[in-house]
């Protein structure tokens, strides 16, 4: 009798609570701004045995689907969909948290039992106001450390301008006596710059940056090859082949450094 009780207990705990709506990534990144929601990604593939055992036996469970209740659920077929890729996935299946920008506030890596992935889960919702304390930082503890804070968080949500800005402000706080994550913050500044395509004002941080940091080292050496590429994009190739000479001969061998080679003649 106690044993039937038992398997009786294990058996209702398995019934879904209700049935999941399961989006695909962009949908639900769509869905969650507008809720302000926290989104939970399912990276999986049709052929991996531990993604259907989470399907099976985790998503099913009322520990799960109340602390899924939170969140905007999305899955990604990796074979099909490379969306995920640029959070580092390497195994399936992963379980991302992201915040309602697409901020990667936790994640698990394998199957995960359902007591561990909740627990995750409530800590990812503890951080889904990231946006929100970086802002708030920046603005009531200005300097360094806040501001480049808050423009990587921009950054990895591929928000350029507002990167850009808070890079910049790091760059100003910090430049007087310049530290390493200044001289990272003015260099961020400049491939923030890049990515919008204002190639004017990525040449003029670049030139910041080459004229003032103290080493000749790789990041150096890359400042060079992406002024010369900004000067390229300007229409301006000969004032470029200084930078992509430099660059030919001081970055580490690959694409770039081939490239630099190449251009560095033309």
């Amino acid at each position: 009798m106690r044993t039937r009780l038992a398997l009786a207990l294990v058996f209702v705990s398995v019934v879904p609570i209700h049935a999941l709506e399961w989006l695909p990534l962009e949908q639900a990144m769509t869905r969650a701004r507008v809720e302000s929601r926290p989104i939970f990604v399912d990276v999986m593939a049709p052929w991996c045995g531990f993604c259907r055992k989470m399907r099976e036996q985790v998503f099913p469970t009322r520990e799960f689907q109340e602390a899924a209740s939170s969140f905007v659920l999305a899955r990604v077929n990796a074979d099909e969909d490379l969306s995920a890729r640029k959070y580092n996935v390497e195994g399936l299946p992963t379980l991302l948290m992201l915040d309602h920008n697409g901020y990667l506030i936790g994640r698990s890596d394998g199957f995960t039992e359902p007591e561990r992935l909740v627990r995750l889960m409530k800590e990812a919702l503890g951080r889904a106001g990231t946006q929100a304390k970086v802002e708030k930082d920046a603005r009531e503890r200005p300097g360094v450390n806040s501001s480049y804070r808050a423009g990587l968080y921009y950054a990895s949500i591929n928000d350029s301008p507002r990167a850009r800005s808070h890079f910049l402000n790091a760059w100003q706080a910090g430049k007087a006596k310049p530290d390493p994550q200044s001289f990272d913050a003015l260099y961020n500044a400049a491939v923030s710059s890049m990515e919008m395509k204002d190639y004017s004002g990525a040449v003029q941080l670049w030139s910041q940056y080459v004229d003032l940091y103290p080493s000749r080292d790789r990041d150096f050496a890359y400042a060079r090859y992406f002024r010369g590429l900004a000067l390229r994009s300007l229409g301006k190739k000969e004032e470029a082949k200084a930078d992509m000479a430099y660059a030919s001969n001081n970055l580490p061998p690959g694409e770039d450094k081939n490239a630099a080679i190449r251009m560095a003649g033309k």
